[in-house]
């Protein structure tokens, strides 16, 4: 089930690589005019779509049909318990992760900056954008942390009305983004020249050697529930601790550190960064300590 937890978990952020083909459709696919306005609503709409189609379809039965065997190693399953294991779990849950897949298609297409202020507001874009996440972490830490969740209480949502909540809030930013956001029609951009200016673009270090730091490993869900049995709740408060230090930082930054050097400014935090998680990594990976 490992497997399937981190293929779902990478299709669902998935979308957030394709925003550089959003931005060609965008520029060079105008429609009726617009570059903009009518694609956000496209957007709007094919998100909320993917979330009324999750919230009236059943939820299915869940991998642990007893909560007590999320604890135990897969290689210490006994034929009880690998009887009562619903293994049929993920191929159902594969309906979801593509319904997600493109809420987050949709949701991520409107995620466009307006051109005359591009560079200018993108901190308060992320700061509100991370309140709202935080929003979310909360909900989804607190209302689903019971036994069946791995987690604690004795209380939580089902997956049908989260999405229904959602919905709810996603609504009414159709009508906003009709009335609200202006735009001039303009002529498309020659894909030709798009291309162009991409490939360069790409080429440039300081992008191709981003997209490679990317490349990371696929254990670290398992980790976090056999070796450190981290539960819903405490995963979601270390979550929006780091929500908290990333819009506190983006903030100070935007505030205080736009002439500071970005060269010593990386490599300062990105000292921080790899002593804070190696720490914390290797005093799990040699046993040293090991508690949420």
């Amino acid at each position: 089930m490992d497997s399937e937890v981190t293929t779902a978990s990478t299709l669902v952020i998935l979308p957030w690589s394709f925003k550089v083909f959003y931005s060609i459709l965008s520029d060079c696919v105008p429609l009726w005019g617009y570059r903009r306005k009518v694609w956000m609503l496209v957007g709007w709409a094919m998100c909320l779509t993917m979330l009324i189609v999750m919230a009236a379809s059943p939820a299915g039965d869940p991998y642990y049909t007893v909560p007590s065997d999320r604890g135990i190693d897969p290689a210490d399953y006994t034929p009880e318990i690998e009887a009562r294991i619903n293994f049929d779990a993920g191929s159902q849950a594969g309906k979801y992760v593509m319904l997600m897949l493109f809420a987050a298609i949709g949701y991520v297409l409107v995620d466009r900056e307006p051109v005359e202020k591009r560079g200018t507001i993108q901190s308060a874009i992320y700061a509100v954008r991370t309140v709202f996440v935080i929003i979310g972490q909360l909900l989804v830490g607190f209302c689903f942390n019971s036994e069946a969740y791995g987690g604690q209480f004795d209380f939580s949502l089902n997956f049908p009305l989260l999405m229904t909540i959602v919905a709810v809030i996603t609504a009414p930013i159709i009508p906003i983004t009709w009335f609200f956001i202006k735009e001039e029609k303009q002529s498309k951009v020659s894909f030709r020249k798009y291309m162009s200016e991409l490939w360069n673009l790409i080429q440039k270090r300081a992008v191709y050697q981003n997209v490679f730091s990317n490349i990371s490993y696929t254990a670290s869900s398992p980790v976090q529930s056999y070796k450190v049995g981290v539960t819903p709740i405490n995963n979601t408060i270390s979550e929006i601790i780091s929500s908290v230090l990333f819009m506190g930082g983006i903030m100070a930054t935007s505030k205080w550190g736009m002439h500071w050097s970005w060269r010593k400014m990386i490599l300062c935090t990105g000292i921080f960064v790899i002593l804070a998680d190696g720490i914390t990594t290797f005093l799990t990976i040699w046993n040293l300590f090991r508690s949420q």
